[in-house]
């Protein structure tokens, strides 16, 4: 998958990308949400919170972190400053009292014990993804990465079956979700509506195999959509300088 890798692309493509990328990611989150997208001022101030978000957790994920010890509280606490952003600041702290979601025989954490499952997630999801990649030279581009999107399912699973917040932790978690597969070299997973009873049904029966594939497969397509735009802004390029992208001119 990872040929071309979104911290590879030029600065001036990435830029354009990530405009439009944000854009889809937040409008699809808000139709997994149930909101009715009609251009009007509450979907655009909700947009600009999610794309607040996002930028966010993308300066927060840091990869060469995830050796050290305090890393995992500081995700504790980007958690909540994402929820924060998400909700304009409706969202305070954790949630304080028990919480049931319509329609889910999942029991959510009791209130006092979010702090320290979350801890735990983050703990075992780290601790993982650290052994994934030191044997990363000695297993196939096909197990890393099934193992990789597995572990990515495992905790946001987790994360929703925690329910940190009274609302916004699906929009939260996405955007984490968004933020760690970017920050690995991999092209986001996009969750919409027509795939969103796929996308339930995984986090409903805690299956993380078929939810990591289900990961796996949003990015890939979304994968080739960048690099369908990405030779698109190359030829575009190439067009307006008559030559192309990386030919160095003669000097002779």
């Amino acid at each position: 998958m990872k040929n071309i890798t979104y911290d590879m692309l030029p600065d001036e493509f990435r830029e354009l990308y990530t405009k439009a990328l944000d854009s889809s990611l937040g409008l699809a989150s808000l139709q997994v949400e149930g909101y009715t997208l009609n251009g009007d001022e509450r979907t655009v101030s909700n947009l600009m919170r999610q794309d607040s978000a996002l930028e966010y957790a993308k300066q927060e994920i840091d990869p060469s972190r995830n050796k050290e010890y305090i890393y995992k509280f500081d995700l504790i606490y980007a958690t909540l400053e994402i929820a924060k952003r998400i909700s304009d600041y409706e969202i305070a702290d954790f949630r304080k009292r028990p919480i049931e979601v319509i329609g889910s025989r999942i029991k959510r954490t009791d209130a006092y014990l979010i702090q320290s499952e979350l801890l735990s997630a983050y703990d075992n999801y780290l601790y993982y993804l650290d052994s994934l990649n030191e044997k990363r030279d000695s297993i196939s581009d096909e197990l890393y990465e099934r193992e990789f999107f597995e572990n990515e399912a495992r905790l946001h699973i987790r994360l929703l079956h925690i329910h940190p917040f009274e609302d916004f932790n699906g929009r939260t978690m996405r955007t984490i979700l968004t933020a760690n597969l970017l920050k690995n070299g991999y092209a986001p997973a996009i969750i919409t509506s027509d795939t969103k009873k796929e996308y339930n049904n995984y986090i409903e029966n805690s299956d993380a195999a078929g939810l990591g594939n289900f990961f796996r497969r949003c990015s890939l397509k979304e994968y080739a959509n960048m690099v369908v735009l990405y030779d698109d802004y190359k030829k575009q390029k190439e067009k307006e300088s008559g030559k192309k992208i990386g030919q160095r001119k003669s000097t002779k």
